[in-house]
């Protein structure tokens, strides 16, 4: 499965910031089981959402010569 979670870049300064959106609707699939009548999105896809605009930021940095960037590890959080 793979997850598309950015809807829009707002901001991008290569090699120094990136500001994302993702607006989150009732009609997301994860949203009817992530806590039944008090829905939040779960922490591992905003990790992923984060990871999505991170890759944006490290491809344009390098003038996008990376066609795929990876998060390697996710410690502490």
């Amino acid at each position: 499965m793979r997850f598309t979670l950015i809807d829009k870049i707002v901001e991008l300064e290569p090699g120094v910031r990136i500001s994302a959106v993702k607006t989150l609707t009732m009609a997301e699939e994860y949203l009817a089981d992530h806590f039944p009548k008090f829905p939040v999105m779960p922490g591992v896809l905003m990790l992923e959402a984060m990871t999505e605009a991170a890759a944006w930021l490290i491809r344009a940095t390098e003038n996008f010569a990376s066609s795929m960037v990876v998060l390697r590890e996710a410690a502490n959080v």
